[in-house]
C-alpha cells in the first residue's frame, strides 16, 4: 500500500491547490459514504444520519491507517462497512485522502445523493439537501 500511495500522491501533487480561497468538495461515491459511515459506526447504514456529514482530513488520515493496517477479515467486522467493499475500502480511503491533500482541503462533505440529483437540484433552484 506504501507504494501505491505514494504513486497517488504523486500523480495528485499536479492539481491546483486551492488553499487561499474558500472551496470545499462533496463526496458522493459509495466509498464516502461508506467511510463516513465506518467512522461513525453507523449500523445499519442510514442515508439520513450519512448525507450532510463531513469527513475531516485528520479523521479521514486514521481511518485510512486503520483500514490499510486491518485484515480482509478484520475490515468485515468494522460497523458501518457494506459487503463488498471490505476489499476496495482501504485503496478507496487513500485516493479520497490524497486528493483532499493535493487540493489542499481539510474536509469532506459528504453525500448520500448521486450527480444526477445535484445536477437536477442545481437546474431547478434548489438551495440545500
Amino acid at each position: 500500500m506504501r507504494l501505491w500511495r505514494c504513486c497517488w500522491a504523486d500523480r495528485l501533487r499536479q492539481m491546483p491547490r486551492y488553499a487561499t480561497i474558500d472551496v470545499g468538495t462533496n463526496g458522493m461515491s459509495g466509498t464516502v459514504t461508506t467511510l463516513f459511515a465506518v467512522q461513525h459506526a453507523i449500523e445499519p447504514y442510514d442515508s439520513e444520519r450519512v448525507h450532510g456529514g463531513t469527513l475531516l482530513l485528520v479523521q479521514l488520515e486514521a481511518l485510512a491507517d486503520k483500514l490499510c493496517g486491518l485484515p480482509l477479515a478484520e475490515r468485515q467486522k468494522l460497523p458501518g462497512l457494506q459487503p463488498k467493499r471490505e476489499d476496495v475500502i482501504p485503496a478507496g480511503a487513500l485516493i479520497l485522502l490524497e486528493g483532499l491533500r493535493a487540493l489542499g482541503l481539510d474536509r469532506c462533505l459528504v453525500s448520500d445523493r448521486g450527480l444526477c440529483w445535484g445536477l437536477l437540484a442545481h437546474r431547478f433552484g434548489a438551495t440545500h439537501s
